[in-house]
């Protein structure tokens, strides 16, 4: 009889972009990083999804201007449910409002791998 081989699980993302061409490339960055990443266009799929697998949740990064919702709006309900969940709000604008403990801000112009070291340093506290 074999010993069962522990499975490792990789990080899991959820990504909220409205623009489908940015969540792609997230989507496809962050998952060549090694991070699972399940990506929606909107909020509510995002608060769907958080509301039926919260304990599968490591990471938020979302878009800071969505329909419907803001970034930090969505972040407000996904950290009522996970107090702990680190997020991250991406912006076109350069503009760094005050945010929660927890939270960090970058802007869309960064480089990808800004994005990676700081969902690295974030998951690395938790």
């Amino acid at each position: 009889m074999r010993n069962a081989v522990p499975t490792v699980s990789r990080p899991r993302i959820i990504c909220v972009e409205d623009d489908d061409s940015l969540r792609l490339l997230l989507t496809e960055f962050l998952s060549s990083e090694g991070f699972e990443v399940l990506a929606f266009g909107s909020p509510a799929e995002a608060l769907e999804h958080i509301r039926g697998w919260s304990d599968h949740v490591d990471l938020l990064v979302t878009d800071f201007y969505l329909p419907g919702m803001t970034g930090p709006e969505l972040a407000t309900f996904a950290t009522g449910l996970l107090p702990k969940l680190p997020v991250v709000l991406l912006s076109a604008s350069d503009e760094r409002p005050p945010l929660p403990a927890g939270h960090v801000f970058l802007s869309k112009s960064a480089p990808l791998s800004t994005l990676r070291s700081i969902i690295n340093g974030l998951l690395s506290r938790c």
